[in-house]
């Protein structure tokens, strides 16, 4: 099995994405470039926020043991 460049993978993206943008638009002609751009548009945005997820999720467990810590630190009220 062969392995693909994240620039193939990328490509592939895009030329789906802009061939769904020219199927919703009724298939007009001479709209390709168009189509590509957006789509390149898109998937730039995609990959940028993919990027970001991993970041804002691996700080979600920190947050959870620092207000664990913090509640167990608190003192008890006694009643």
């Amino acid at each position: 099995m062969s392995k693909l460049s994240p620039a193939h993978v990328t490509e592939d993206r895009i030329r789906a994405v802009a061939h769904a943008l020219w199927l919703e638009e009724g298939q007009p002609d001479g709209r390709s470039e168009a189509h590509w751009l957006s789509a390149v548009d898109m998937v730039s945005a995609q990959t940028a926020d993919a990027k970001a997820a991993p970041k804002a999720a691996a700080s979600a467990p920190v947050k959870k043991l620092a207000a664990a810590a913090a509640k167990k630190a608190a003192p008890r009220k006694r009643g």
